[in-house]
């Protein structure tokens, strides 16, 4: 017997507060002809400019994302703690998750 891939959405049941939280939005220049939705959006902070002193690689969705920047800038963790917002969990596009751990797998932890 063959290994089954099965096709499905996954739906996520969470309260609204999200909608309402003031770092949870886009600009219209990201909404304007010639954009697409991210289906995965890399860290965006100092991070970017200091790849290699990264420790971390957090994987998360959601609201959780906001408590997690949070809680690395409190705990002044900025260049050392990368977090990646995943924002369609779905296993076609797996191949996404698995090529950015690849990438960076022999040299920083993957959470």
């Amino acid at each position: 017997m063959g290994l089954v891939l099965c096709l499905s959405q996954l739906i996520v049941m969470t309260p609204k507060s999200l909608l309402r939280h003031p770092e949870a939005k886009s600009s219209f220049d990201d909404m304007v002809e010639g954009t697409s939705f991210k289906r995965l959006i890399p860290d965006d902070g100092p991070v970017v400019d200091n790849a290699e002193r990264v420790k971390k690689l957090l994987f998360c969705t959601g609201k959780i994302y906001y408590e997690l920047a949070k809680e690395r800038a409190q705990k002044h963790r900025d260049e050392d703690v990368a977090i990646a917002r995943m924002e369609q969990v779905n296993v076609i596009h797996v191949f996404v998750f698995v090529a950015v751990v690849r990438s960076v797998q022999d040299r920083l932890t993957v959470l």
